[in-house]
């Protein structure tokens, strides 16, 4: 009976009863972004703003997705999507290769002891026929996984949603894709624009 986002603070209330609020973004470098990141704040949790008359208000629009841009999108459809195009722009010719990257979409267990959580991502250092030697980035660990689980439960990390990328700081250029999608939020938006570290790398 309550909306959704006042219902989850409610929740997250009852949990942590001591909370801190933190008002300016450390990613940015510069003050002048600050400043700025403000601005854009302010019109994109005004319910009288469209979040698309936001965007075309304060950043870049391009064309071509070049393979040094980061990706973020809202669906899955369109991460992998866009891997495929950067792929194909890198001139990779197998299904996987070593040295690229993976990010788990699915929490599961290769086996008895070992398990692969969401958003985590895995380095690939090994390709076999039936399977694909991942390593943790974070830990070192190491997996073998096969293949066909590979295809249904991980994405290449060329594109990420807005979710996989919550706590990334992004040096390089940003592009946003599925901004004008039906499901988009405020809070998603805002997710997205502040992984950078400069508004100037922000693209749509």
């Amino acid at each position: 009976t309550k909306e959704y986002a006042v219902y989850a603070d409610e929740c997250i209330n009852i949990i942590f009863p001591n909370e801190i609020y933190l008002k300016e973004n450390k990613r940015l470098k510069t003050k002048e972004d600050r400043d700025r990141l403000e601005q854009i704040f302010n019109d994109i949790f005004n319910p009288d703003v469209s979040l698309k008359k936001t965007v075309k208000k304060h950043f870049k629009f391009t064309k071509e997705h070049t393979t040094s841009n980061k990706a973020i999108a809202y669906k899955n459809d369109t991460c992998s999507n866009v891997s495929k195009h950067i792929r194909k722009q890198l001139g990779k010719q197998k299904e996987y290769e070593i040295g690229e990257r993976l990010i788990c979409r699915e929490y599961f267990k290769v086996s008895k002891n070992d398990t692969m959580y969401v958003n985590y991502e895995y380095e690939i250092t090994d390709v076999r026929d039936k399977t694909l030697i991942l390593q943790d980035i974070a830990y070192d660990n190491k997996y073998e996984v096969k293949i066909v689980d590979i295809r249904k439960k991980f994405i290449f990390n060329y594109c990420s949603t807005a979710h996989s990328a919550q706590g990334l700081s992004i040096d390089e250029a940003i592009t946003i894709y599925d901004w004008r999608f039906y499901f988009i939020t405020a809070e998603w938006l805002w997710t997205a624009i502040t992984r950078a570290t400069s508004l100037d790398n922000v693209y749509f």
